[in-house]
């Protein structure tokens, strides 16, 4: 929590009570207390759910009459509205406020499906203000109201107020959900002060977050259950190899190797099983269908309709009205090739300067000391560069729903880092022993001294990069804001609470940097731990504290994420998948070409062997656990019928002699 030093002179709101018929006016200028939330903040938070920042020039009647369109728009869409201005008279705050009624009305128009009550029959169905009484209560939490205040801003029935096109044109500065003192210290209680990261309460998570941050923490849960067998085994496998002679420790690491390629299958496959678990338990199956178009989404409208599957053409003479933004995939293909050049270039320079550095190691003795930490900084910085372009390069496609637009960035991103941050162990593991000699002739102890050191520098720099560089840029913004109020009035004024969430940083929409930290982990341990057996360990340690810096971060260090839903994770169980086959082709083209204890033919009846394995695994285990799969078709057909009108057969009512009348033996000839 930021701590500074405000003026003696006393504002006059600390030291009294506002009167009730001012409550919110006065609520606006508490003062962010120190250490903690104030009460008065709890009030503010409750009704006052969202924020909207525009910029405040005064005296310039342009902004006055943008900022007159803004509050007009939201009081059309029958929101409440508070306006503050900042400590330094640069932006305007404008509170949001639904009422319960506005709420059910849009959840509806939503078409937002909400529990039943198990009276009703349980289960997830379309809401509607006239069934009101038939669902659950607890599902109007603050996420689920902030998304549909969210969808009334945007939607052109309520404010429609474009709010990505807008902050592009710096017509608003920010647009977010506020937290909740009471929901924050639930959720710090249960993951953060209590040391439980394996029983991570994604109930909670879900209901605070939706289902696409919950499902991030699940997959951090399930990710840190696993590692623990690899990491003990692990850690005998590295005492093995302190202790006994070279071939035993060089048989002991193949086998290990073997181990890992086996966990890694199994791992992928158990997490589709308890992500089907929990998208059946979420109601958040055929998520990807539901989802809305982005509005930066530009394309033509044409008689049609989009789906997962892309643009479905109708016939315009039978129905002329059912039209879509279209934009063609030929269009999208045309500028994949244009940016390849571009990537192939600067996946070039990555290569040409890891090669440098290592060869430059061979020449300089003092510069071999620390070339893996130099090597390892060259990751980061690049790793940094590469992340805006690849953000731009994305949005230049034109992707229609996040989820495509999130799918396209994780292939750009993924693809570099891969290469950014393997290129060297790849070096070492299969090139350098054919160029120069390996530290100590051994280039196994190689490949682990420079694995050990890029890991543990990614990871103490992703802990930085998660808690540490959100926090200062948070203490940058308010200390410039401190100078700029003491040259208006001499004194550094308090800041509101509600100004201190939108000096945070905010959250950007994706998980794509936490999922892609925990696949180059992954990557790590399954490619090369044979080389650095602790791997699994030092990652299995890393991922405890991971939870709770994610909850830090997410809780405190950001502001509150909007609402998303999620059915997967996405693209990032394809490259799991790619990464689990690729830890065979690694582990056994490092046991041929860099331990060198077997014979080839050995190796390549490994390699088979391996690969059979898995895809017996994949194939014999269900990716739908048989009982989810039973439930989820027990449940459709329940939601069938009881959608068809029950149609009683009352046939013998209504005909009850029909059966006593014998046959008639009077016979008509039937003419060909």
């Amino acid at each position: 929590v930021y701590k500074r030093q405000v003026s003696t002179q006393s504002t006059g709101v600390e030291d009294q009570q506002p009167a009730t018929n001012n409550m919110n006016e006065n609520l606006l200028d508490t003062p962010f207390e120190e250490g903690r939330e104030g009460e008065a903040f709890i009030e503010v938070s409750k009704k006052w759910g969202y924020v909207i920042t525009l910029p405040y020039i005064p005296n310039d009647p342009e902004n006055a009459l943008h900022r007159g369109s803004v509050v007009k728009r939201l009081r059309i869409a029958g929101l409440d509205i508070r306006k503050s201005l900042s400590r330094d008279r640069d932006e305007l705050f404008i509170l949001v406020h639904a009422s319960d009624q506005l709420l059910r009305e849009n959840a509806e128009r939503m078409k937002l499906e909400l529990p039943l009550k198990p009276d009703f029959g349980g289960g997830y169905f379309k809401f509607t203000a006239a069934d009101e009484a038939k669902f659950e209560n607890w599902v109007w939490t603050t996420a689920v109201k902030q998304h549909i205040v969210r969808f009334i801003i945007q939607s052109p029935t309520g404010a429609n107020i474009p709010i990505t096109q807008w902050k592009a044109q710096n017509k608003i500065n920010q647009c977010f959900p506020l937290h909740t003192k009471e929901e924050v210290e639930q959720l710090d209680q249960e993951m953060i002060r209590t040391f439980r990261p394996w029983n991570t309460p994604l109930h909670l998570l879900r209901r605070y977050f939706g289902e696409k941050i919950a499902l991030y923490f699940a997959f951090l849960q399930h990710y840190l259950k696993w590692l623990f067998a690899p990491a003990f085994v692990g850690l005998a496998v590295f005492i093995v190899v302190l202790t006994t002679e070279k071939h035993i420790s060089d048989v002991t690491i193949c086998l290990f190797s073997i181990f890992i390629t086996i966990w890694a299958t199994l791992f992928a496959k158990f997490w589709l099983r308890r992500n089907a678990v929990l998208a059946h338990r979420w109601n958040m199956r055929d998520f990807v269908r539901e989802e809305q178009e982005l509005p930066t989404y530009e394309g033509p409208l044409e008689v049609g309709f989009n789906s997962p599957l892309g643009f479905i053409p109708l016939d315009e003479s039978k129905y002329p009205n059912t039209k879509a933004k279209h934009y063609p995939e030929d269009a999208r293909c045309k500028k994949y090739l244009m940016s390849t050049p571009l990537f192939g270039g600067i996946i070039s320079v990555v290569i040409i300067g890891t090669v440098a550095i290592m060869i430059f190691r061979n020449i300089n003795v003092y510069f071999s000391a620390f070339s893996g930490i130099i090597n390892g900084v060259f990751i980061v910085i690049f790793n940094q560069l590469y992340n805006n372009l690849a953000i731009w390069l994305t949005n230049w496609e034109n992707h229609r729903t996040e989820t495509a637009w999130e799918n396209a960035l994780v292939v750009k991103k993924f693809s570099f880092q891969f290469v950014n941050s393997y290129i060297s162990l790849y070096y070492i593991a299969f090139v350098k022993d054919h160029l120069s000699d390996c530290l100590e002739d051994d280039c196994v102890y190689e490949l682990g001294y420079q694995l050990a050191f890029i890991f543990l520098l990614q990871i103490f720099w992703g802990q930085f990069q998660e808690i540490g560089l959100p926090y200062l840029i948070a203490r940058i913004k308010i200390r410039m804001e401190d100078s700029a109020t003491v040259r208006q009035s001499g004194e550094v004024k308090p800041i509101k609470s509600i100004e201190y969430q939108a000096k945070l940083t905010p959250f950007e929409g994706t998980l794509l940097d936490d999922y892609n930290e925990m696949m180059i982990q992954f990557g790590y341990v399954t490619f090369f731990s044979s080389a650095f057996p602790l791997a699994p360990l030092a990652a299995f340690l890393n991922n405890i504290f991971e939870v709770r810096v994610d909850g830090i971060k997410y809780l405190r260090g950001t502001q509150r994420p909007h609402y998303q839903g999620a059915e997967n994770i996405g693209n990032w169980q394809t490259v799991m998948d790619f990464m689990s086959l690729g830890s065979v082709i690694t582990n056994c083209a490092v046991m041929y070409w860099t331990v060198r204890v077997w014979e080839g033919t050995t190796i390549v009846f490994i390699e088979h062997a391996t690969l059979l394995l898995k895809l017996a695994l994949i194939y014999f285990i269900p990716d739908v656990p048989n009982t989810v799969a039973k439930q989820i078709l027990r449940e459709d057909m329940e939601h069938h019928l009881a959608l068809e009108p029950s149609v009683e057969n009352d046939w013998d009512k209504a005909h009850p002699h029909a059966d006593e009348d014998p046959d008639s033996d009077n016979f008509e000839e039937v003419s060909d």
